[in-house]
């Protein structure tokens, strides 16, 4: 018994004097999704906003809306059909910029963020009176959409982003803000008339918005 104890506390002497020293490293960094999933859930979803349908719009045989995918911000223009419960996607950002992509001028990002509006593609959609013409701002463009022909056309593009169009009563004309001014065009030919002149007014002055 004797001799076991001093071999045992040499064999533990030598044991330890074999173990490295590891060096100090600093605590792992975790991301957001290995800290707390639902985090990413929030942040990804918009706290579960996304996929909801926006801007729904009755008309007389449909139910138009905007809707995007459940993690994405690019919304699309859908259908739903009460009669036979059917949903149909009727316009897409995609089709409508034959796969290109969508550009946001510095103004509109602006008038974005004050308006906490962050959704891409088909962000508005402008009905007719006799809801059958619907006029959509995508990427600088304004596009017209025939629902009783299917067709769908891209207006004439002037000079600067149009902002905030609106059709008239008789959905013969459109009325759009390009930089400060006011503008109308032809529904028809798409042709444009410049009604003010902000360039001689004061730097303040803005025509056509509320901002």
């Amino acid at each position: 018994m004797r001799l076991l104890i001093p071999a045992f506390w040499a064999a533990l002497i030598v044991w330890t004097g074999c173990l490295k020293p590891r060096p100090n490293s600093p605590p792992k960094e975790l991301s957001v999704a290995e800290a707390d999933p639902l985090l990413t859930q929030l942040t990804e979803t918009r706290f579960f906003s996304r996929g909801r349908p926006k801007s729904i719009v009755p008309t007389d045989d449909a139910v138009l809306f905007l809707q995007s995918g459940p993690r994405s911000a690019v919304q699309d223009l859908y259908a739903f059909d009460p009669a036979t419960g059917q949903t149909r996607p009727l316009l897409t950002a995609d089709d409508l910029l034959e796969g290109g992509t969508e550009t946001l001028s510095a103004e509109e990002k602006a008038r974005r963020e004050r308006m906490r509006q962050d959704a891409r593609g088909i962000a508005k959609v402008v009905v007719s009176e006799d809801r059958n013409q619907l006029l959509i701002p995508l990427s600088g463009a304004l596009f017209v959409h025939d629902r009783s022909t299917g067709q769908t056309r891209e207006l004439p593009s002037g000079e600067g982003y149009p902002i905030d169009p609106h059709w008239s009563p008789d959905g013969a004309r459109i009325s759009v803000v390009r930089g400060r001014d006011l503008y109308v065009l032809d529904a028809e030919t798409g042709v444009e008339t410049r009604l003010t002149d902000a360039a001689s007014e004061s730097a303040t002055v803005s025509w056509g918005t509320s901002e």
